[in-house]
């Protein structure tokens, strides 16, 4: 295997290991974003409820 060869081989490496991380990161946020929707809405229908008495 020439040099260049491995060269690209060690980029699609970190190419690899950069889009596993990417996609961790979006699915870890996307958790987050659907918590906090969920505790927005529990946060919400308290509120309407407290309204409706």
């Amino acid at each position: 295997m020439s040099k260049l060869e491995k060269q690209i081989d060690e980029l699609k490496d970190k190419a690899t290991e950069v889009k596993h991380r990417a996609e961790e990161k979006v699915t870890q946020a996307a958790h987050d974003v659907k918590h906090k929707a969920s505790e927005l809405k529990d946060d919400i229908e308290k509120k309407v409820d407290s309204l409706k008495k």
